[in-house]
């Protein structure tokens, strides 16, 4: 010991507690009230998603850290945050910064929120049913996307993959499924096209729709 003596300093401070104080300055759940999923949290960077229609600017995260670790936002001389107490805006990434009970470690962590996209489940075709009397161009019927998220705007195309028979024989407009030649000599009774559909938000699936061509009867055709 030295009397009267500074032991330590500001950057490396010498602490003595009993209990032995944490050295960690981890954040090690972190979560927004009804947000939607699980948190993901690697290493210092976090992700969550919240409800469309959230506001990501009023938010207020709850949290645990290490024993007696302290939060503040930025750096070390922002603003304390407390969990649940803390409004803070998550438009754009956050920066947390952390240190520990002894205050010998800190740690810097980014919060990434975005808003949840539902993906669409299913590709419908409002009518699936053609004859000889179809021409080119002739609308078969409409491309509907099955989706919990209503506000989407759908996009369709076709692709490749299974499915994909009778592509040539069709294209799309908008979400028009139309016809790109003459199909009176048609034998087939199936024909079969392969649809992709984009919810614009990150959502694509893809699926082979199933259009059934009818031949009309001699008589009909007089």
């Amino acid at each position: 010991f030295s009397i009267n003596g500074i032991v330590g300093s500001l950057q490396s401070p010498l602490v003595l507690s009993y209990p032995t104080l944490s050295s960690e300055s981890k954040i090690l759940t972190f979560s927004i009230e009804n947000q939607a999923g699980e948190t993901s949290i690697n290493d210092t960077y976090i992700t969550l998603q919240v409800p469309r229609g959230t506001n990501l600017s009023k938010l207020y995260p709850n949290f645990t850290t290490s024993p007696l670790a302290y939060v503040r936002l930025q750096d070390q001389d922002g603003q304390a945050v407390v969990s649940g107490l803390t409004e803070l805006d998550f438009t754009n990434d956050v920066k947390l910064w952390v240190m520990s009970a002894d205050e010998t470690d800190t740690s810097f962590y980014n919060i990434h929120v975005t808003h949840y996209n539902n993906v669409p489940s299913k590709i419908f075709l409002s009518d699936s049913i053609i004859d000889e009397t179809y021409k080119t161009g002739s609308l078969v019927g409409y491309l509907i996307a099955d989706d919990k998220d209503l506000e989407d705007i759908h996009s369709f195309e076709l692709v490749e993959g299974n499915g994909d028979t009778h592509n040539s024989m069709f294209f799309i407009n908008g979400n028009e499924l139309r016809l790109s030649k003459d199909i009176y000599f048609q034998t087939s009774m199936f024909l079969s096209v392969r649809v992709k559909v984009d919810d614009g938000m990150g959502g694509v699936i893809e699926q082979p729709l199933q259009i059934i061509f009818r031949l009309l009867s001699s008589k009909s055709l007089r």
